[in-house]
């Protein structure tokens, strides 16, 4: 039985010129196998069919309801009104274009209720045209599973690059409402990027959230570039005053000093992510100098001693964008990579120093950009690796730190470790061992094996 007056989950809705993909959005959200739940659609003050299509859906389903806008007002506002208006135990935002899994919110709502919790995070995938099930599953590492997913989780708890992965939309999260409302949580009144403050605010105040392994996206979130979400204004200096306001928020609730760390490796990453994917090259060099001669400064205002107290890795980067002045810099593609080792630095040395010790002949295998920063990385840290290996044509006989790629199909010349460097290969890689006639070496998936 349905409680129209409680529902369990509300839905808040912003839509704005959202006709052309709305009738499959809302028809995922009626096939959920889950129904105690209300559906408020916010009509951004649409020029389109918006209106006439969630009116048709309304007058065929009761928990649907209808709020309007008299004026264009931004997914912010339509949010906060939606969120104003909730009556169910827990939230969740979800976007007028995309698709949604048949389960969402039956396992978010069992996963919140049996932990009891704030935040219940899931996977999701982008797509342009409609994905397949193979593009729905997903994977996790075991040691995420078990850190993250068996069991609730804060913040301080996390690797850092295990942190900025995670992404700072509202609609692949479930809330509990009253954690919202007892921490005043609003979305920011900006053009775009308003939902970043919301997010990443939540994230730190909690003490108990949890990832789910559905092994499966709940989400399909729909990538195009013509103007059917609710953001109007795509300036990527909203994105600087959103972080701002995180910080401003973190020293007042003195949650700073415990979340430091976490704060600016964010800031850093999403500052990076959103000048490479800026399209317009004024916004873009305008952000990228604004950043450099005053942004950052703002950001670490008062908090300049925490400074050395950010891993290295992070500290160069930073200094990076002090000092150059270009943002071409930001072209090398194992820069994220890198940072992902710098992470895992103590794991990985251990890993490679124990082939080092015992003196077996080693190979990295795979020449892709983490090939290649991990190749680097072993170079730095004056471990030995005596060959590289990768099947693709066009990368033998590259030299990569004075090495010389090999085609391992022509013997792997006595080769007692292999290092696979790719993940999902390792399966092929021992078969192609097998084949060559030498005795099989030791064959190790480098990230299961740091990453576990």
């Amino acid at each position: 039985m349905i409680d129209l007056t409680s529902p369990e989950i509300s839905i808040v809705m912003p839509l704005y010129n959202a006709e052309r993909y709305l009738k499959e959005a809302l028809e995922s959200i009626k096939m959920q196998t889950f129904e105690n739940y209300e559906l408020i659609c916010v009509n951004d003050f649409s020029s389109d069919n918006t209106q006439k299509v969630i009116d048709l859906y309304a007058q065929k389903d009761e928990r649907i309801k209808v709020l309007k806008n008299t004026e264009r007002r931004g997914a912010a506002y339509s949010r906060n009104k939606g969120l104003d208006m909730a009556l169910g135990k827990y939230i969740i935002f979800l976007d007028g274009d995309d698709l949604f899994d048949e389960s969402m919110l039956e396992q978010e709502f069992e996963a919140i209720e049996s932990k009891r919790i704030d935040i219940v995070c899931f996977d999701y995938v982008s797509f342009t045209s409609m994905p397949t099930n193979a593009q729905k599953r997903t994977c996790h590492s075991k040691r995420f599973v078990r850190q993250y997913c068996d069991q609730s989780f804060q913040v301080s708890d996390m690797k850092i690059c295990d942190f900025t992965d995670l992404n700072t939309a509202p609609w692949n999260k479930l809330y509990r409402t009253e954690f919202l409302k007892e921490n005043k949580l609003e979305f920011q009144d900006l053009p775009c990027c308003n939902d970043v403050y919301f997010v990443l605010l939540s994230f730190f105040l909690t003490e108990n959230m949890i990832f789910l392994n559905s092994g499966k996206a709940l989400v399909c979130f729909r990538r195009h570039d013509t103007v059917t979400k609710i953001g109007n204004n795509q300036n990527p200096i909203c994105l600087f005053y959103a972080l701002e306001k995180v910080q401003k928020e973190l020293v007042n609730r003195k949650l700073f000093d415990r979340y430091y760390e976490h704060y600016y490796a964010q800031c850093f990453w999403m500052l990076w992510s959103t000048y490479k994917t800026t399209k317009d090259n004024r916004q873009k060099t305008e952000f990228y100098h604004f950043i450099r001669k005053k942004g950052i400064k703002l950001l670490w205002r008062g908090k300049e001693n925490f400074f050395d107290q950010i891993s290295p890795y992070m500290q160069s980067q930073w200094n990076n964008w002090f000092n150059l002045e270009s943002g071409e810099m930001w072209g090398a593609p194992d820069l994220s990579y890198r940072f992902k080792l710098s992470c895992f630095e103590k794991e990985i040395t251990t890993l490679l120093n124990s082939i080092q010790c015992r003196r077996k002949k080693s190979a990295l295998w795979g020449m892709g950009v983490g090939g290649i920063a991990l190749k680097k990385y072993c170079r730095e840290k004056k471990i030995s690796i005596d060959l590289l290996f990768d099947i693709s044509s066009e990368k033998e006989g590259t030299l990569i730190d004075g090495v010389q790629v090999q085609d391992p199909r022509k013997g792997l010349d006595g080769v007692e470790v292999i290092i696979v460097t790719v993940k999902g290969i390792c399966s092929d890689v021992r078969e192609m061992a097998a084949k060559s006639g030498n005795v099989l070496p030791e064959i190790i998936d480098f990230w299961e094996s740091v990453d576990t």
